[in-house]
This record gives C-alpha cells, sequence and structure tokens, in this order.
C-alpha cells in the first residue's frame, strides 16, 4: 500500500510538472519573440513546480527514520503549507492589475486584506514550535492540527474573491472585447478551490498540483488565445476573430440583421513612406483607439477590428440608421479633434463605407461587405473631389 501511495504521488506530480514546464518554456518563447509580459505565468509555473517538488519530497521521506528526516520533513511541510497561499496572493494580485490597472495590496482595503496571509505564515512558521498547523510524529509522520484546517480558508476567501471580482469585471465591463477577454480567466481561481478543498476533506489524496495546473494552463491558452485573436499593432480584434464573428451569425438557424462599416486610413502608404514604418504603427494605433472609444460610447456591443494594413472594420446588430449615421459622424468629427491636438506635419484622415442587410449565409454576408466597399470608394471620391476644389480656389 506503502509503495503505490509513493507512486500514486509520483506519477501525479511528475505529470504536473511536464504541463507546467511546456507552459513555462512556451512563455518564455513567446515573451523573447514577441515582447510578451510573461511574468505572471513564470511566477504560477515555478510556484506550482516547487508546490509538486515539495510534496514528492514529503512522500519520499515520510516514515523514514532520522533526527536529519524530521528536520527535512518540517521544513518540506511549511513550504507546501504555505504555497496554496502564495498561489492565491498571486491570482488576487493580478486579477485586480488586470481590472483595475494598479496593485491591489497597495490600496487600504488590500492591506487589511492582506492581514490573514501573514497571519497564516506566522502559524506555519511557528507550527515546529507550536504545532498549531502540523507536527512531525516520533515515527516521522506527518500529523494535522487544528491550524491545518483553518489556513486553507484564507487560501479560499482569496479564490472566491478572485473569481467574484471577475465575474463583477465581466458584468460591468462597458466593452464586448474587453468581456469576451475576461471569460476565460471566470475559472482561473475555480480549479485551485475546488482541488484545495477536496484535498481537506479527502485526506491522503494529492490534488491540489492538478488544480494549480489547471488554472496556469487556462490562464496561458488564454493570452494565447488573445495573442492569436488580437492585432498586435492595435490590440484590437484581427481579421481572424472578425471571421469567428460573422460565422457566429451565417451559422445560426435564423436570419440576423448586420451593420458593418469599413474605415480607411488615408494616404497611409504615404506616411509609411515619408515618415516610417514605426510613425505608421503611431498612425494605426491612435486611429483604432479613436474608433474604439467612439463605438464603445454608442453601443458597448459594437465589434471592432483591425481588417487589413490600413482598414478597420466596425461591425453591430440591430442598430437603427440615426444611429448608425450618427457614428460614422462622430468618428470622423473625433479624428478631427485628435488632429487640432497633435503637432505633426501630417493630419489622420479616413474614408467610410458602410452598409446594412439581412445575413443568413455567406453570399448574403459577401453582399454586404460589396456594398461597403462600393459606398468606401465613394466616399475616396467625394473627398478627392473637395481637396481639389479647395485647391482651385
Amino acid at each position: 500500500m506503502k509503495s503505490f501511495y509513493r507512486i500514486y504521488f509520483f506519477e501525479t506530480n511528475i505529470f504536473c510538472i511536464l504541463l507546467t514546464l511546456i507552459v513555462l518554456v512556451g512563455g518564455y518563447i513567446s515573451a523573447k519573440r514577441d515582447g510578451v509580459d510573461e511574468s505572471v505565468t513564470r511566477y504560477l509555473a515555478w510556484t506550482n513546480i516547487l508546490y509538486c517538488i515539495t510534496d514528492l519530497l514529503a512522500s519520499y521521506f515520510r516514515g523514514v527514520p532520522g533526527l536529519w528526516v524530521k528536520y527535512v520533513l518540517y521544513i518540506v511541510n511549511i513550504i507546501y503549507i504555505c504555497i496554496p497561499l502564495v498561489f492565491a496572493f498571486i491570482l488576487v494580485e493580478y486579477s485586480f492589475y488586470r481590472l483595475k490597472g494598479r496593485s491591489f495590496f497597495k490600496t487600504t482595503n488590500g492591506k487589511i486584506f492582506l492581514s490573514p496571509l501573514v497571519i497564516s505564515f506566522i502559524i506555519v512558521l511557528t507550527s515546529p514550535i507550536s504545532h498549531f498547523a502540523f507536527s512531525i510524529n516520533d515515527s516521522n509522520l506527518y500529523q494535522r492540527s487544528v491550524g491545518a484546517y483553518l489556513i486553507p480558508i484564507v487560501s479560499w476567501l482569496y479564490y472566491i474573491s478572485t473569481t467574484i471580482r471577475i465575474l463583477i469585471g465581466i458584468i460591468k465591463s462597458g466593452s464586448f472585447q474587453e468581456r469576451e477577454n475576461l471569460k476565460p480567466l471566470a475559472q482561473f481561481a475555480v480549479w485551485p478551490l475546488i482541488a484545495n478543498i477536496l484535498q481537506i476533506f479527502f485526506y491522503g489524496i494529492t490534488v491540489c498540483q492538478v488544480g494549480f495546473t489547471l488554472s496556469i494552463m487556462i490562464f496561458y491558452i488564454s493570452r494565447l488565445r488573445n495573442q492569436i485573436l488580437s492585432d498586435e499593432v492595435t490590440n484590437l480584434k484581427n481579421h481572424r476573430d472578425f471571421n469567428i464573428y460573422i460565422n457566429n451569425y451565417i451559422q445560426s438557424s435564423e436570419p440576423h440583421e448586420l451593420y458593418i462599416c469599413i474605415i480607411d486610413i488615408r494616404h497611409f502608404k504615404s506616411i509609411n513612406d515619408t515618415f516610417g514604418i514605426l510613425e505608421g504603427d503611431i498612425v494605426l494605433r491612435v486611429i483604432g483607439q479613436i474608433i474604439s472609444k467612439t463605438c464603445e460610447q454608442i453601443d458597448h456591443n459594437i465589434f471592432v477590428c483591425r481588417y487589413t494594413g490600413d482598414k478597420f472594420i466596425i461591425a453591430n446588430k440591430n442598430n437603427n440608421q440615426l444611429e448608425l449615421d450618427t457614428l460614422k459622424l462622430t468618428i470622423k468629427d473625433n479624428i478631427q479633434k485628435e488632429n487640432l491636438k497633435q503637432m505633426k506635419d501630417y493630419d489622420y484622415e479616413v474614408s467610410l463605407g458602410s452598409a446594412y442587410g439581412i445575413i443568413n449565409s455567406t453570399s448574403d454576408f459577401n453582399n454586404l461587405l460589396k456594398k461597403a466597399k462600393e459606398e468606401l470608394k465613394t466616399d475616396k471620391f467625394h473627398i478627392h473631389q473637395d481637396s481639389e476644389d479647395l485647391e482651385n480656389i
């Protein structure tokens, strides 16, 4: 039976370590290649790997005679009990920073929220003397004490608060794209919570690291998904995500009304050639932000993406014509306001082409897109004519 438990502990921990190492290597490659900040992934991954190693050591030395073994077991179990608290701490801090853009534990409420964590660490660190959280008996076997049931409550509090905070963020978010990005993170703290509860109430099993590994995988996959479906220059959705958005309408059993608007940056090639690619990226970011913020002010559910090099697309359903006309005018007005603020040797200018119709198939969408492109050409022609008229005055 003892050998069975050692094999079970060994296989579980090695499997979790291997999966975590895959995520860790992927994070390092992503950070080096794309300049993406993967520090949270690394913190979570190394925390889980350390947890697995301490669990392996605890299972290996359990019941082995010797005074030095007892000291090793005390050190290993202190780390083992503290790591779920550290993992929960990272989740709380990241979720708050992700939603608010600042550190939670530097706020007044955060400092109060930090006190249970500090108290828990003190209890665990003093357990070799007080035996409040655990003890190692004369046979060098681990024994739980009262504190072993109280300390996990702090982790549960952090996990639950993280999940609630993300769910509130999803509900309150005014951006469709932000809600989509936050949805995978709603599971972020759920799996560690479930695993931690199971391990406390079913003594002898080891599943905490499984919950940690699932959480890390969800976090990493959601990051990859955002990178795949987001434009790296503007941070808006990209062409691939737009195709997914449209396919959801096409594959629906019922026809849907859909509005699309193509926005083209005028003289973009000239700006790139004259001022360089980096300046061109700045133009894309500025125009993208103006379009995104304008759409959010009118309707939070409007889909915004960078469609191709110098083109953006916005799409939405069930808008009335007045709202659509207002949206186009507001985008142009906001771009003109940006021109008044900036001190550059060129102006931001865009042409817009829109279309509205019912889609239930790929051909319906292609026809809608064709109409929008035709209006875009018309708008470009009118702007060109207006420019020539001004020059002739």
